[in-house]
């Protein structure tokens, strides 16, 4: 599934795995610049659509 900005549209990467550590789920982004893991909590996760994508809005440096 692809990971997009949910301000600006762009494509952050691509889904490609969802661990389940204790009491919040993370998410395993691909990007262009390796790997990055996102925390499933409503500051950063805006909209989940299955035919759209994930809309995410990261803190500066998540996806660096």
């Amino acid at each position: 599934m692809k990971v997009y900005h949910a301000v600006t549209g762009e494509t952050l990467g691509t889904l490609t795995d969802v661990i389940h550590p204790g009491a919040t789920d993370i998410y395993v982004i691909r990007t262009e610049k390796g790997e990055a893991m996102v925390p499933v909590v409503a500051e950063f996760v805006q909209r989940v659509d299955e035919n759209e994508g994930i809309f995410l809005t990261p803190i500066e440096g998540m996806f660096d």
